[in-house]
């Protein structure tokens, strides 16, 4: 209800990245008209902004949060294969029907979402039905991905033979710059496609030498390591599709939010199998493989569930932040230095206990290869990662229209 004398003398906004002002009384000018204040804020909810991985560059814009995801992905990475080593010592762990471990990480990421968004679960970030289009489809798909996944790649490890699913499971990072490149038009360089292939060389690595053979037929089994591979490459773009779906006036989605709905479809699935399944069978299921185990420990066994449970969950955010942050392919390379920092830390943690996890350990006949395999595939690894790191690309920008803001 403000007076035309007080909204004449009240400052002029500026646009920013713009020197000039924006004049309300100067309508038919040559200086761009003034939005309403609602639709000043409407705006300001809802315009796309650039790219952090356009923003990669830059100082103090971000690249020390994507640098911290990324880690904190890693890490989590590498203790996990570490927790996984104490349950296999003091754990069994709990047989595999149970499901009981993979309901222990999706309570982990539920818990995790929550307390990273402050218990917010109503705010405009996890109200998935006011996403875009894509982005609610890639979701729906990420689930179903997600509970079926571990179910077809049981079913491929268990049917094509140890060879024939590490040849596919080693060109995941491949598969994924592939479908990154035509689908989400990522440039990866000459350098960068070097550094994909050494990063899959060393998850090949550790399954040579062994007979390309399957585990009854091989058609079967050349199909099924085949679709595994596919829907665990596909999880990586499709959650950077997901992230990166910007039209105006839509509620953009958060990391946070695309974890917390995956666990919690995750969450009442595995929790309802736990009850009707686990709960009857607790006692030869859970408790038994603990008395079973190399050295029984029921004080370790609580230690490396709820570690798992917690490291999990913090495993699962960090995936998403640091896609939401770097892109599918560089977040797929980086399973290089998860692969090479899990061979190291279980080496130092349970060579002396389980002579099987020594980095030299020979598992056939005692030859060079054998005592030198699981060093030179972390060395590929780590060496791929680091070949990528220097080939790095500028990514063009996803949505159109986005501009830098001006220094």
């Amino acid at each position: 209800s403000s007076t035309p004398a007080a909204r004449r003398r009240a400052p002029q906004p500026r646009r920013r990245g713009s020197g000039r002002a924006c004049d309300p009384q100067r309508m038919a000018s040559d200086l761009p008209p003034c939005p309403s204040e609602g639709e000043a804020s409407n705006s300001a909810a809802s315009a796309p902004t650039a790219s952090p991985r356009a923003r990669w560059g830059r100082r103090g814009a971000a690249g020390w949060p994507a640098l911290c995801w990324l880690a904190a992905w890693t890490a989590t990475g590498v203790y996990r294969a570490m927790l996984w080593e104490t349950l296999a010592v003091h754990a069994g762990p709990a047989a595999s029907g149970t499901c009981f471990v993979v309901v222990l990480g999706y309570w982990g990421c539920l818990a995790c979402a929550a307390l990273a968004s402050g218990f917010r679960l109503c705010a405009p970030p996890f109200r998935a039905w006011r996403w875009p289009r894509a982005a609610q489809l890639g979701m729906a798909f990420l689930i179903m991905n997600d509970l079926l996944g571990s179910s077809v790649n049981y079913f491929a490890h268990r049917h094509a033979g140890p060879l024939l699913y590490s040849v596919f499971h080693s060109s995941t990072v491949f598969f994924v710059a592939l479908i990154a490149v035509f689908w989400l038009h990522a440039r990866v360089t000459a350098v960068q496609w070097l550094g994909v292939v050494l990063v899959g060389s060393g998850v090949l690595a550790t399954s040579l030498p062994a007979p390309l053979e399957a585990q009854g037929s091989f058609a079967i089994g050349l199909a099924a390591a085949l679709l595994a591979n596919v829907f665990h490459a596909v999880q990586y773009p499709i959650v950077q599709r997901i992230l990166e779906a910007c039209p105006e006036g839509v509620q953009q989605p958060a990391a946070v939010a695309v974890t917390f709905w995956e666990a919690l479809f995750g969450t009442a699935l595995s929790t309802t199998w736990t009850f009707i399944y686990t709960v009857p069978h607790w006692t030869e299921e859970v408790y038994q493989p603990i008395l079973d185990s190399p050295s029984p420990s029921v004080a370790w066994a609580w230690y490396a569930y709820v570690a798992y449970a917690v490291v999990e969950g913090v495993h699962g955010l960090a995936f998403y932040k640091s896609v939401q942050l770097l892109g599918a392919v560089p977040v797929a390379v980086s399973k290089g230095l998860q692969q090479a920092g899990a061979a190291v830390a279980i080496h130092i943690g349970f060579c002396g206990v389980d002579r099987t996890q020594c980095l030299d350990y020979s598992h056939g006949d005692a030859t060079t290869w054998d005592e030198w395999q699981k060093l030179v595939a972390s060395a590929l690894s780590v060496v791929g990662v680091v070949v990528y790191a220097l080939g790095r690309a500028r990514e063009p920008e996803r949505c159109k229209g986005v501009r830098e803001d001006e220094e």
